[in-house]
């Protein structure tokens, strides 16, 4: 079984992962709101393609997919585990 400690642990780390999922909603949302009003098409298909891009990241984090044993959290500590992460 868990340790209570690790597991509380997760709980926060996933609660704040879905408050990140809320932000980015919003910011998604202000994305297509400001790209309805864009009058250049390449502009409006860039913000459509910026809120896309967020909302894509808001389900990956609702998943729980960036927790300890998800998809995402294991290539990201493989990456610092080789040092990838301090590469621009």
């Amino acid at each position: 079984m868990e340790d209570a400690n690790e597991v509380l642990g997760l709980t926060d780390l996933y609660t704040h992962h879905l408050c990140l999922g809320h932000f980015g909603r919003q910011w998604a949302a202000q994305m297509r709101h400001e790209a309805e009003r864009e009058s250049g098409s390449l502009d409006a298909e860039y913000l459509k393609g910026y809120a896309q891009a967020l909302e894509d990241i808001v389900q990956h984090l609702e998943a729980g997919e960036g927790l300890p044993g998800g998809p995402l959290y294991a290539r990201i500590a493989e990456r610092f585990a080789t040092g990838e992460h301090s590469r621009t």
